[in-house]
């Protein structure tokens, strides 16, 4: 079906291949697992196998599909095979539809023009394949906008599109990113029936060696520009032993929500998003906000940081009553507060370069520039991103990249609160380490505290090792005022 022979890649004005002589074949049925580091070229694989490389890329052997090379297709050609032939999920979810239109317009409008289905026709195939993935309320979900789905309904939505379309090879980029491990499960067990039932195949690029190791029947790394065989027995994964930290004396908290209520007026017939969650953060520990795709764990943290205003609720941070500052007494709190968004790469500049992004928030906390250069280099290399970096633009970074840069900006700022909204999902086994690893310093070298949102239970463990950890767990029943100081994570032992 697919095959690259001797394939060799390179970017404009990039001296070395990115890939030499990769080769690769997918045939009819199959489901292969391509991982690797964060920046090592996954999506850029997929790009080049939709015809999408950048203008000026140098590119040599040849793309053959069912027999045909398709390299040197025309721009026309490459759209006659993108849709309906080749289809493509990419990792930057957040981007795929225009965020203020409803999403069952412009999924229908797509499915009218790729298939020509009606509209009534394509709503209910829609609600089919949602309803194969086991999300809730399926016909309501269709009547948000894109922007009020959280980064794992965002995921689902779109491969429910393209389970409707059916093309004959479909690319993931880290379907699984943002997702808890119940949904992970039915997106892998839907993919394995769609591809067995309808001989289609599919190229899965990923992080995520448990969703690999359940969907894959081949897994490659590629590494070095090569791609290499790797069995899946080696994907094997067990959890890390739990340690018991010593719990801290609780003072003040650095952030104290209560009865916090947040309705969406235009959505799901005015319902709360959560009513009466009850949350707090302490100095010198993390507290954790644990539970399905769109139960609104970010509205929350927005709400918290007052990025959106909640309908009712009290929040104090250090004691202060935000929600009755004037949006000048709130703009200068803003440095303390920092915020690591799930889809990283949206709140970077494309075209401002590394160096000008990681220093525009180090100004606003009057930081020499010794000071500034200092934090920047020593984050940088805490989180393993090469010094040469600076100069690149926010464009020419992977979407892990993107993540990790985010992640140096807000701790440059030494913020009191440092809220990390799924700050692992796009990173890879060894940048997930030395994320933790950073975590761990932020709050010895600082008196402030972390609120995280996530789903990796890799990450939970391995902080909960050497710091105190605590843990709403089903949000947002978790965090109600019944469970006002959270459950020490002692309470997750299996």
């Amino acid at each position: 079906m697919l095959e690259l022979d001797a394939i060799s890649f390179a970017y404009p004005r990039m001296r070395s291949a990115l890939f030499e002589r990769l080769s690769l074949r997918v045939v009819p049925g199959e489901v292969v697992a391509v991982l690797g580091a964060s920046g090592i070229g996954k999506s850029t694989l997929i790009r080049l196998c939709l015809g999408l490389s950048p203008a000026g890329s140098r590119i040599t052997g040849a793309l053959r599909y069912n027999g045909t090379d398709i390299l040197s297709n025309s721009e026309e050609e490459w759209r006659c095979l993108r849709g309906t032939t080749l289809g493509w999920m990419p990792q930057a979810a957040a981007t795929a539809f225009e965020p203020h239109t409803r999403i069952e317009l412009q999924l229908t409008q797509v499915l009218r023009r790729l298939r020509g289905y009606s509209a009534s026709d394509a709503r209910s195939l829609l609600l089919e394949s949602l309803a194969l993935l086991d999300t809730a309320d399926q016909g309501t979900l269709l009547t948000r906008y894109w922007k009020d789905l959280s980064g794992g309904q965002k995921r689902l939505v779109l491969f429910a599109l393209w389970h409707v379309i059916r093309p004959e090879l479909l690319f993931l980029d880290e379907p699984s990113a943002g997702l808890d491990s119940t949904y992970s499960a039915h997106l892998a067990a839907t993919l394995r029936t769609f591809c067995s039932q309808t001989g289609r195949s599919v190229v899965v690029a990923t992080h995520d060696r448990s969703f690999a190791r359940s969907v894959a029947d081949r897994c490659l790394l590629l590494e070095q520009g090569y791609l290499a065989p790797i069995a899946l027995d080696a994907l094997e994964t067990t959890l890390p032993a739990l340690a018991q930290p010593s719990v801290m004396q609780k003072e003040e908290p650095v952030l104290d929500v209560s009865g916090l209520k947040k309705i969406f007026a235009h959505t799901d017939h005015g319902l709360p998003v959560f009513d009466k969650v009850t949350f707090r953060v302490w100095r010198k520990s993390i507290t954790i906000l644990l539970g399905r795709s769109g139960s609104g764990k970010t509205t929350a943290a927005n709400c918290a940081l007052r990025l959106c205003e909640p309908d009712e609720g009290r929040i104090t941070f250090n004691g202060i009553d935000i929600l009755s500052l004037t949006s000048a007494e709130l703009q200068a709190l803003r440095p303390k507060m920092q915020m690591v968004e799930q889809d990283a790469h949206s709140t970077i500049d494309p075209l401002w370069t590394v160096q000008k992004i990681l220093t525009e928030g180090a100004r606003l906390c009057n930081l020499t520039h010794t000071e500034q250069q200092r934090r920047i280099g020593f984050w940088m290399r805490e989180l393993a991103l090469p010094e040469h970096y600076l100069t690149r633009r926010g464009l020419q970074l992977s979407v892990g990249e993107a993540q990790r840069v985010a992640v140096i900006r807000a701790l440059v700022m030494q913020p009191e609160l440092l809220v990390l909204d799924e700050p692992s999902a796009n990173l890879d086994h060894a940048s997930r380490e030395r994320l933790a690893q950073c975590v761990r310093q932020y709050l010895a070298i600082t008196t402030g505290g972390i609120l995280l949102i996530t789903h990796d239970y890799f990450l939970v463990r391995d902080l909960a090792a050497h710091i105190p950890v605590y843990l709403y767990q089903d949000f947002p029943a978790g965090a109600s005022a019944a469970a006002a100081d959270g459950a020490f994570v002692k309470s997750i032992s299996q």
